[in-house]
C-alpha cells in the first residue's frame, strides 16, 4: 500500500495540513503533536515524492573522541544499537582527540553523505568544514562560524549551574573547591564552567574556587591535575568534574585518602562504582538512550526521507544520579 499524507493524517488523528506542516518544518503545531506525527511517519516508512529517485542508502561519518572516554564509548554503543535497526543508514567512525585537529582534517578527506562532528574551536577546522558539500550535524558542541543542519546537545550552561548547586549542598555552602573542565576549545565545556562559576558567585559567596583546571580531554592530564590540586590544597572540601575521566580523579582521591566531596558527569559503570564507594556524591547524566534515539531518527529522517529536524538545537534532558538511583547502571556483581 502506498503511504500518503492523507494516510498518515488518518493514523495520527490529525488533519492533512498538520502533517504537511510537520514535514516541511512550518510553525503552528504543538510540540507533542509534532512528535506524535513524526513517530507515525517513521513507523510507516513515508518518503516525500521528491526524494523517491535518490539512493536509499546513506553513510554518516562520525568524528568523536576515542572510546577510552567512557561517555563516548557508551554513546557509540547506543548509536550502533539504534542504527542496526535501520539497514539504509550506516555510521562510519573516525576517532580523533578533540585537540588533534590534524587527524580531524585527515578524516574529512574521506567521502560521506553527511558528517556528525563533536565541534572544536579551530580556524583550520572551520575553513575545511565550510568547503564540504554535504550536510553537517554537530554533537555536543559546534564549530563557530559553520552552518549545520542541527546540533545535538544539552543545556550546558544550566548543567553547570546544577553541578554547582549540588556541590554547594555537599560542602555545606562554604569552603574551598576545585573545578575541572575538558578543553577551553570546546564551547560546551566553557558553557558548563560559566554556569558553575556564575551559580557559586550568585548563591554561595563563601565557597572559594581555588583551582580552575582543564584536562584537554585526556585521562592522564585529568589524573595529574587532580593529584596536584589535592596535594596543593590539603583543606580542599569539594571537587567538581565537568567533563569525563571521573575514574582517574576518584583514583587520585583514593590514593590520598582524602574525604573530598565530588560531583561529576556521566552515567557509566565506573561513575556508578564511585558513587557506591562514596567518592562521588552526585553525577549529572544525559539520558544516553534518548540522545542516541534523537540522533539516529534525525539523521534518518533528514537523509532518507527529506524531513528536516524540528529544531536547530535538539537538547537531551539530564538526570541526577546518587546512591539510591543507580538502578541498572552497575553490573550485577557490583549491586
Amino acid at each position: 500500500m502506498k503511504v500518503t499524507i492523507n494516510y498518515i493524517a488518518e493514523l495520527a488523528g490529525v488533519s492533512r495540513g498538520t502533517v504537511d506542516k510537520v514535514i516541511h518544518k512550518r510553525p503552528g503545531v504543538r510540540p507533542e503533536v509534532r512528535e506524535h506525527v513524526m513517530q507515525v511517519i517513521r513507523q510507516t516508512g513515508y518518503q516525500p515524492i521528491h526524494r523517491s529517485l535518490e539512493p536509499t542508502s546513506k553513510t554518516v561519518a562520525v568524528i568523536m573522541p576515542r572510546t577510552t572516554d567512557t561517555y563516548f564509548a557508551a554513546l557509540k554503543a547506543e548509536l550502533d544499537a539504534r542504527c542496526d535497526l535501520l539497514p539504509d543508514l550506516t555510521l562510519r567512525y573516525h576517532f580523533c582527540e578533540s585537540t588533534d585537529i590534524d587527524s580531524q582534517l585527515a578524516a574529512l578527506q574521506h567521502p560521506a553523505d553527511a558528517w556528525l562532528i563533536r565541534g572544536v574551536r579551530s580556524e583550520r577546522l572551520r575553513i575545511r568544514l565550510k568547503q564540504l558539500e554535504c550536510p553537517i550535524f554537530f554533537l555536543d558542541a559546534e564549530v563557530p562560524g559553520v552552518s549545520s543542519v542541527c546540533t545535538f546537545c544539552e543545556d550546558n550552561y544550566q548543567g553547570g549551574r546544577i553541578a554547582a548547586s549540588l556541590l554547594s549542598k555537599c560542602m555545606g555552602r562554604y569552603g574551598k573547591a576545585a573545578v575541572l573542565a575538558g578543553s577551553p576549545e570546546i564551547a560546551s565545556h566553557c558553557q558548563r564552567l560559566d554556569g558553575f562559576l556564575d551559580y557559586l558567585q550568585e548563591h554561595c559567596p563563601e565557597i572559594e574556587v581555588v583551582a580552575q583546571l582543564f584536562s584537554q580531554d585526556q585521562s592522564v592530564i585529568a589524573y595529574t591535575q587532580a593529584c596536584r590540586t589535592l596535594d596543593q590544597f590539603p583543606e580542599l572540601k569539594g571537587f567538581c568534574n565537568l567533563a569525563g575521566y571521573a575514574g582517574e580523579i576518584g583514583q587520585a582521591m583514593l590514593q590520598r585518602k582524602r574525604p573530598v566531596k565530588m560531583v561529576c558527569y556521566d552515567s557509566t559503570a565506573d561513575v556508578a562504582a564511585l558513587i557506591q564507594k562514596g567518592i562521588v556524591e552526585f553525577s549529572i547524566s544525559l539520558l544516553l538512550s534518548q540522545q542516541a534515539g534523537s540522533i539516529i531518527n534525525t539523521l534518518y529522517d533528514y537523509l532518507l526521507r527529506g524531513i528536516p529536524p524540528i529544531e536547530s538545537c535538539i537538547q537531551t534532558p539530564v538526570t541526577v544520579l546518587f546512591d539510591e538511583s543507580l538502578g541498572g547502571i552497575l553490573p550485577d556483581g557490583q549491586k
